[in-house]
């Protein structure tokens, strides 16, 4: 076998040199001559012998000095033997090794398919490094000539010798020769069928990376017929494949590797209502909360929030006769840990996720119209577990016959902002109570803070009932209605400001409006509009705007988003599926769920809705 690494220049890269260029021989230094003094030592001074050193270089450095031919000779010496050491590139690379390094790249390919060799352990200069997917590792190495050696296994390994340069054109290219039989590989994204770059194919303690189209060249022994392999790539789920050792490409030996990532639905597969989470793929199914059989298919809603660290739970849980709902939470950053958020005798309703705030609506029962605090608007902070009360709702009176009430209308959850409107009513004997009274719309932060009345609507006097309504028109955007029943006045609120809207009418503000779901930046949405009797699924910018569509003509419906890159859609209400955001790959099925009966209004501003 050559020990020898065989190259493949570019004819712009010097060759290497194979063998080690024989070094200059070097003369044998003279054996000392001792000195001898000329001078006789006084007779009566008993000099110490440092001082005498110093006395006799003090002698030589004035004679010296003060004879300017000896002086320029010498200096004159000493450049020309630099200069000479200098104009030699093995000299002169030698002494500057010793200070300078510079990088050294080296390529390494497959002497008989020319293709690059990845994971080839190189060592130079008492360093190591691995080739990369294109074949190539650097190295810092010092200047001058220095040994290369390669090995890798099912590959003869060899070494070579190359000279270091003071320029930074330092590559190498090198041939190795492979062992075993060479099989093509292709790996692919999954979900969206396109090549995977640098991703990590392992055979039997050998190891070769994947090229920008995804392909690879792995040597295996001769005899063999099917090879376990591993394939692994940070950001993706490792897989266990199977090779078909064949020299040519084969479509048995391209492989589909799943992103990381986590999805979390409802299932009744069990005969409960269960919390089930699973990869992107379908694979690795598990239940993460078990149904207690207490819970109501028309009321039982699961919201992840947009990064998929939280999900959000309504559901009746408990069996207790004085506990009819409640509001639970699941951290998937800390094992699926499980938080009772709120319980008891009340009606608990989404309204959705504000970064990692999520709210919600308690309808208590058994709270008489004259009494306060019927509704609760709440937020659960997800990092802290603090929860907020933002807003309660108001009660006067003294019986069925004398009372004043105020509700809440349809509340939006935006991403550092709730906003909400409010109605009053009283009893029809007792319409003088709302005098003086306002109906609003309400902008308050998640946590609590910063609460304001974008704009109050005095009860028109002798009305029993006012109405501040919201709809969301536009991913940003909320058309509002104040009514009394038969006069409306409308509004637009975007971006904090409330503007008329006297162009607005009954039956555009209470028309079908899309319900968008942003991408976890909200820089994107995703929405989907009936066209010819089908679903079209678009994407736009945050506002809807320049949309492009996704998919035409086709069965599923929005449920989310994974990341900024995939999108998850459903069909037939109960089966859940994944696809690149641009739709260029078909969709790619996770697996079938139980779809919720609860509605909240324009999808919550998490994933796993409607």
């Amino acid at each position: 076998m050559p020990d020898q690494l065989p190259t493949d220049q570019p004819d712009q890269i010097d060759e290497p040199q194979l063998t080690e260029e024989p070094s200059a021989p070097v003369e044998e230094p003279a054996a000392p001559v001792e000195e001898t003094e000329v001078e006789a030592e006084p007779e009566a001074v008993d000099t110490p012998k440092p001082a005498g050193r110093l006395a006799r270089f003090k002698r030589f450095w004035h004679r010296w000095w003060a004879n300017p031919k000896k002086r320029y000779a010498s200096i004159g010496g000493v450049v020309l033997i630099l200069v000479v050491l200098f104009a030699v590139p093995f000299t002169r690379y030698e002494i500057l090794g010793l200070i300078i390094k510079k990088p050294l790249t080296i390529t390494i390919i497959d002497d008989k398919s020319r293709a690059p060799v990845s994971g080839v352990v190189l060592s130079v200069d008492g360093k190591k490094a691995t080739t990369n997917a294109a074949g190539k590792a650097t190295i810092k190495a010092h200047l001058g000539r220095t040994a290369v050696s390669a090995s890798k296994k099912y590959y003869q390994g060899a070494q070579s010798t190359v000279t270091v340069k003071l320029t930074n054109n330092n590559e190498w290219k090198f041939a190795l020769h492979a062992l075993g039989r060479q099989v093509p590989v292709k790996v692919i994204n999954k979900i969206s069928g396109k090549p995977v770059t640098g991703a990590v194919i392992t055979v039997n303690g050998s190891q070769s990376k994947t090229s920008k189209d995804g392909l690879a060249t792995i040597v295996v022994p001769s005899d063999a017929q099917q090879q376990k392999a591993t394939i692994s790539l940070s950001g993706y789920n490792s897989s266990e494949v199977s090779v078909t050792v064949k020299d040519a490409a084969d479509p048995a030996n391209t492989f589909g590797i799943t992103p990381a990532g986590t999805i979390y639905f409802l299932s009744n597969k069990s005969g409960t209502i269960d919390v089930v989470k699973s990869n992107l793929d379908g694979s690795e199914r598990r239940t993460v909360l078990a149904g207690t059989g207490s819970e109501d298919s028309d009321s039982t809603a699961l919201l992840a929030s947009r990064d998929w660290k939280y999900v959000a739970l309504q559901a009746k849980r408990s069996t207790k006769a004085d506990t009819t709902g409640g509001v639970y939470f699941i951290d998937t950053t800390k094992g699926d840990k499980l938080v009772t958020v709120d319980e008891g005798n009340a009606t608990f309703s989404i309204v959705g996720w504000s970064g990692h705030f999520f709210v919600y609506q308690v309808q208590r029962t058994g709270v008489q119209n004259w009494e306060p605090n019927a509704q609760a608007l709440k937020s659960y902070n997800a990092e802290t577990g603090k929860l907020t009360t933002l807003e309660q709702t108001a009660g006067e009176g003294s019986s069925m016959y004398d009372y004043a009430y105020s509700r809440f209308g349809n509340v939006y959850a935006f991403s550092n902002e709730i906003v909400f409107g409010n109605q009053w009513n009283s009893s029809y004997n007792s319409p003088g109570r709302l005098n003086g009274k306002a109906v609003s719309l309400v902008s308050i932060k998640p946590d609590g803070s910063a609460r304001r009345a974008v704009k109050d609507f005095p009860v028109p006097s002798g009305n029993s009932y006012y109405n501040v309504n919201l709809v969301l028109y536009r991913p940003q955007g909320i058309y509002a209605q104040a009514s009394d029943g038969t006069n409306n006045n409308y509004y637009e609120y975007k971006a904090g400001k409330l503007t008329d809207k006297p162009d607005l009418n009954e039956a555009a503000f209470y028309r079908s409006y899309n319900a968008y779901l942003p991408s976890p930046s909200g820089d994107i949405t995703f929405w989907t509009e009936q066209r010819d009797g089908k679903n079209t699924l678009l994407l736009g910018d945050k506002d809807a705007a320049s949309e492009k569509v996704v998919l035409a003509g086709t069965k599923y419906n929005p449920y989310g988003w994974y990341g900024e890159d995939y999108l998850l859609v459903s069909k037939e209400g109960s089966e859940l599926y994944i696809i690149p955001k641009d739709g260029s790959d078909n969709p790619l099925k996770v697996t079938d769920y139980f779809q919720s009966q609860a509605y909240y209004a324009g999808y919550g501003g998490g994933y796993g809705g409607l």
